[in-house]
């Protein structure tokens, strides 16, 4: 279905303000972190009730990538982004209700793996409704305005400690959550009235894996590794740079601070010129920055040279994830919504792996961080020998066409 140009205008505001909020939300939790699990707190988390939140995320995330795209493909990707909306209001709802358990005799904890549920839901729903919407509406600059929404969705990231800010007790964060809730609304309803619905497939989920070509599988292990990436510098890093190259905590938190923001900012940079210049170029570009930035943490030790690598990290890591799902839906243009789908599914593998798996075997001293960072190293390289094949006939994808 074709949309005028001020509706895709309209459309494109909307959802980069969508993938913002998603951002913002996504983050309220780990935000509050320190005051979750503050022992002085009565109804505090213990630090395995806090670590299992990530569990009830993923686990959601998964099934709605995953069924996203089927369901979209059969229903209407516009209704999947719609039940992702709703389910953002919910968490929102029910983390807002735990703040008024804090402190009392009820149990905030049951309430925060609701709010956990929902948000995973969400993340999954509204990240492959954003993928299909923005790469079919502007399908000649679909690299540009896929790496725009993921910058948007990290800016969502980084403001969150700041909009917490909003109240200056911890214990009040009903505020901050009720306006997103309330934001959340909002968009549910311009969006019912201002996205026009993309065309419904008729075919059964058994029709549409069997009409899959084997190829396209391959990008979900593209997605795996990049989560695997992520992870080593965002989740293990400080504390690989503290344990085993002896640096402070603060460093390891400043080197955090720098790969977000080296990821932001390329992003925002890489969206302004991915029109201009072969996607593909940035994309081999970046994976080779991954390349360098993951195997120097295995030998640098200043503390300049291992700060400089975070932010190398994150220059790496800011849009090969957006420049993937764009070639991919590009690629595979009849299977665009299972295409968004598979891609999330294989992000959220890769981060309940590394984020659960890897910390149960460092806590049974069967892995050391260094055998880790060795391992995502033949993993990135992996990562660009898949890339590169899963994309060589793919030509100047994202490039703007001239009349």
């Amino acid at each position: 279905m074709e949309a005028t140009q001020s509706k895709k205008i309209v459309s494109i505001a909307l959802f980069y303000l969508l993938a913002m909020i998603m951002g913002v939300a996504w983050t309220l939790v780990p935000s509050l972190s320190t005051f979750l699990t503050d022992k002085s707190v009565v109804g505090h988390l213990t630090s395995r009730e806090y670590g299992s939140l990530e569990l009830f995320l993923v686990i959601p995330a998964i099934l709605s990538s995953t069924l996203g795209g089927v369901l979209g493909k059969k229903v209407g990707i516009k209704n999947v982004l719609q039940l992702g909306v709703v389910c953002g209001f919910l968490a929102m709802t029910f983390l807002g209700a735990s703040a008024f358990a804090m402190g009392s005799s009820w149990n905030a904890y049951y309430l925060l793996i609701f709010s956990a549920l929902f948000i995973g839901y969400a993340i999954g729903s509204i990240l492959t409704g954003l993928n299909v919407f923005l790469a079919l509406y502007f399908p000649h600059i679909s690299a540009s305005i896929l790496t725009g929404m993921y910058a948007f969705l990290g800016l969502g990231s980084a403001i969150s400690p700041l909009f917490l800010e909003l109240t200056r007790e911890h214990v009040q964060w009903w505020l901050p959550t009720g306006i997103i809730a309330l934001l959340f609304l909002v968009l549910l309803c311009l969006i019912s009235i201002c996205i026009l619905p993309l065309k419904k497939g008729v075919s059964t989920s058994r029709m549409l894996l069997k009409q899959l070509p084997k190829q396209f599988w391959l990008f979900i292990l593209i997605a795996f590794i990049y989560a695997q990436v992520e992870s080593l510098f965002a989740i293990w890093g400080p504390i690989y740079v503290h344990s085993e190259k002896h640096l402070s905590i603060s460093q390891g938190s400043y080197g955090l601070a720098l790969f977000w923001g080296g990821s932001t900012i390329t992003q925002f940079l890489i969206s302004s010129i991915s029109w201009k210049i072969s996607p593909k170029i940035i994309y081999y570009f970046l994976n080779c920055v991954i390349i360098i930035a993951v195997f120097g943490m295995l030998f640098v030790e200043s503390d300049v040279n291992i700060m400089s690598l975070f932010l190398l990290g994150g220059i790496g890591i800011s849009s090969y994830y957006a420049l993937s799902v764009n070639f991919i839906e590009k690629r595979y243009v009849n299977f665009a919504e299972i295409a968004s789908g598979i891609m999330v599914t294989g992000y959220f593998l890769g981060i309940g792996i590394s984020s659960l798996l890897v910390g149960y075997l460092l806590e049974l001293k069967h892995l050391t961080l260094s055998n880790i960072v060795g391992i995502v190293v033949v993993l990135s390289v992996c990562m660009f020998v898949i890339a590169y094949f899963s994309t060589r006939e793919i030509s100047s994808l994202g490039k703007r066409k001239h009349n």
